[in-house]
């Protein structure tokens, strides 16, 4: 038999009930040693970052941090002291802390849960999401942003945050008092017209005077005292602008390829106006970072028109390609459609060669990369 580490109070789980987005709360486990022998902690792992936990045992001079590894008497008390910060945290919310003692096979999990609740509140919600938006359109979206409290504040965005000039946001106090502060807010997120064509994500931060503090027990032994934070709103942008002419699906898949299988896709070109498109179009075959393709010469790509003349059948196959590949490949069809608003046309592929080739990619120089053959 070893040491024994059990609840001095039986209480194995600590409900800190409605808590304020943002602050931290401690609680105190209290234990005691009590196996045949001196009970060892070898290491105590809460289950998420947003948990810290610290035992404690008693010394000559009070209360002291306990030294993982150090004995500690059969019948002598300790405490875990656990903190859990909610910063990024809203609604029900459960961690746990597991102790584990010089036995291996004997653990003592302890449960903490609490209801985050939010001091700023976003209506409708904090994804702004566009969903599709024609090249060359505007549109626009509001978010509101509340105090639930009671308490005016003001808000900015965070400086800094990388996105294209196309995408603005304007801030605006609904009825402020003299020093700008409102209890709401109105975040109007626009996107212009100079947006190109694709999938569009931009996370933005909106930072309030709202200040909060770190720890708000008073009663927990060693409660550290730290900086206060204020209240932040992440807020991401979503929007896929659809080009006057645009490929379905967007993404050319050639899946699973075997070494001696010749392998064809087809998806649709679509012109959204009253552009013809050509059949005759340039097409170039390139890597996903502009380069050109070092195995263009395995790849087919033709182009056929359909009866009204405002969409094309595209046609690609790849030929002994995983001869020469091994593993995953992947490339960009460059259409020059000619449109007066898009001058070309960008078509991702991909597919896995199933069987090990003759060679790598990174070991080939470029074969033709800019050719097609027509079927």
């Amino acid at each position: 038999m070893g040491g024994g580490l059990s609840l001095a109070d039986g209480e194995s789980a600590h409900d800190f009930g409605v808590v304020p987005q943002g602050e931290t709360r401690q609680h105190v486990f209290h234990l005691v040693s009590d196996g045949e022998e001196p009970l060892v902690i070898r290491s105590v792992k809460p289950s998420c970052g947003c948990t810290r936990a610290e035992p404690y045992v008693f010394g000559a001079g009070g209360q002291v941090r306990y030294i993982l590894g150090s004995p500690i008497p059969v019948g002598d008390p300790l405490d875990l002291l656990v903190e859990v910060a909610t910063e990024n945290r809203v609604g029900d919310f459960a961690t746990q802390v597991t102790v584990y003692e010089n036995d291996p096979s004997d653990t003592l999990t302890l449960h903490l849960t609490a209801n985050i609740e939010p001091v700023l509140i976003v209506e409708p919600d904090r994804e702004i999401a566009f969903g599709t938006v024609m090249i060359g359109k505007g549109a626009h979206e509001t978010v509101r942003v509340s105090s639930k409290h009671g308490v005016p504040f003001l808000l900015r965005e965070q400086a800094g945050v990388a996105r294209p000039q196309a995408v603005t946001v304007k801030l605006t106090p609904v009825e402020a008092d003299e020093q700008d502060r409102a209890l709401q807010w109105e975040a109007e997120v626009a996107l212009e017209p100079g947006l190109g064509a694709g999938t569009h994500y931009y996370p933005m931060l909106l930072v309030s005077d709202l200040a909060f503090p770190t720890s708000s027990s008073q009663s927990a032994p060693h409660a550290s005292e730290a900086q206060p934070k204020v209240y932040t709103i992440p807020l991401v942008v979503t929007a896929v602008v659809q080009g006057s002419v645009h490929a379905e699906p967007s993404f050319l898949s050639f899946g699973v390829v075997n070494p001696d299988q010749a392998t064809e896709r087809s998806l649709r070109v679509k012109s959204l106006d009253d552009f013809q498109l050509s059949t005759d179009m340039p097409i170039r075959i390139l890597g996903l970072n502009g380069e050109l393709f070092p195995f263009a010469d395995h790849l087919s790509v033709s182009l056929r028109s359909t009866a009204d003349g405002r969409a094309l059948e595209l046609l690609a196959g790849v030929e002994e390609l995983c001869t020469e590949v091994t593993g995953s490949f992947s490339g960009i069809l460059e259409l020059g459609v000619g449109h007066p608003t898009m001058s070309t046309l960008s078509i991702r592929f991909g597919g896995t060669c199933q069987a090990a080739g003759a060679g790598a990619l990174a070991e080939k120089g470029p074969v033709h990369p800019t050719s097609t053959r027509k079927r």
